[in-house]
């Protein structure tokens, strides 16, 4: 089947466009059939062989989207030129659907913590307060025995 394409000439960062008629399995840069036109897309300069084009097209060529755009703005127009629109990415939608687990935040986790602390009763926080003082006042009275008692161990 016969292609309307373009094939890409020029420098780098500069290109310029051949409008080639080619086979729809050759290479882009491969051989082609008949060029009619040229296109610079940085001055958006466009040269068509009109009568080339049609005769074309009625023998069986498909233009390409690109192409079919570029025809329709110099006002051509056949059964042929036919733009299609971009395929929709499908798996954004289907991401998009699924949940995400959330991953635990330090923040979360403080706000977690301080919520099972209200919740708790306040019966074991007084429990853990009550041997925390417990473990205090045994630690001041026994800190000046063992001072005496290494005194005495040393003789």
């Amino acid at each position: 089947m016969l292609k309307i394409r373009l094939r890409r000439i020029g420098r780098v960062h500069d290109p310029i466009y051949r409008i080639v008629i080619t086979e729809d399995k050759s290479a882009a840069q491969g051989k082609f059939i008949s060029q009619v036109g040229h296109y610079n897309p940085k001055t958006k300069d466009l040269t068509l062989k009109k009568d080339e084009i049609m005769d074309w097209m009625n023998k069986g060529a498909k233009p390409t989207n690109t192409i079919s755009k570029l025809l329709t703005k110099e006002k051509m127009t056949h059964k042929s030129i036919v733009i299609h629109e971009a395929k929709k990415n499908f798996k954004k939608e289907v991401t998009k659907e699924e949940p995400k687990p959330e991953i635990a935040k330090p923040e979360k986790v403080e706000e977690v913590a301080t919520k099972e602390a209200e919740e708790t009763p306040t019966e074991a926080t007084e429990e853990v307060t009550t041997t925390e003082e417990t473990e205090t006042t045994e630690e001041t009275e026994t800190a000046p025995v063992k001072k005496e008692d290494k005194e005495e161990v040393a003789k």
